[in-house]
């Protein structure tokens, strides 16, 4: 019921609430170490694509729905003798499996979504970078799987040409957290990204020193 809510039904509130659910529910179930049938995480993947896909929501709600619900929430809905760390990897684990199975969604929605006119904090285009941020943020965390370097180049770029601040602290969270989590990894060792990620933050440090 919560997997067709989310994928069909008419009130936008209905369909953010039932992602929340299924997210809390396929977290929980890691965190205990509960087995999961694998159309648990088919279903919820299946609904978020299917409304990724729907016109009639904008692109700001469809952002919305990709969001898991927050470590402080999912921390108090753990109660007593909480496990901070098995939380936190429930929860990545989660969302990186969100993320691989609709990766064909990602790249594509980053391209489309791109905004060419000069920067307003109007609705549609506000809409449009809250979409395009989390595709990107989906994306690296394809690419944090595969080793793929292509998200975090984007980032990168991303970062040194943006002309607004939402975009640049975008790409910069994403980076960093990417280049932190493959620090012990040969795509940590990498060279291009080692250069990429001190050029983005010798132009942070630089733009905010003072």
């Amino acid at each position: 019921q919560l997997a067709l809510m989310l994928g069909h039904d008419t009130d936008a509130f209905n369909r953010w609430e039932a992602a929340q659910r299924l997210y809390e529910r396929l977290i929980a179930a890691h965190y205990k170490g509960v087995p999961l049938a694998p159309q648990a995480a088919e279903t919820l993947h299946h609904a978020l694509g299917l409304a990724l896909s729907d016109t009639r929501l904008d692109n700001a709600f469809k952002a919305l729905l990709l969001l898991a619900p927050s470590y402080n929430l999912l921390a108090d809905a753990a109660g007593e003798n909480l496990r901070p760390q098995a939380l936190f990897a429930a929860r990545e684990a989660v969302l990186n499996g969100v993320a691989m199975a609709l990766q064909s969604h990602w790249d594509e929605l980053y391209e489309s979504l791109a905004v060419t006119a000069p920067y307003s904090p109007d609705a549609v285009q506000a809409g449009q970078r809250s979409l395009r941020n989390t595709a990107l943020t989906m994306w690296l965390r394809v690419g944090r799987v595969n080793g793929d370097t292509t998200a975090l180049l984007t980032a990168g770029a991303q970062y040194l040409e943006a002309s607004n601040m939402t975009d640049k602290m975008a790409a910069l969270s994403g980076l960093v957290l990417q280049a932190g989590a493959n620090a012990d990894t040969d795509l940590g060792s990498d060279p291009i990204v080692s250069e990429l990620v001190e050029s983005v933050l010798s132009s942070f440090y630089d733009e905010h020193v003072n």
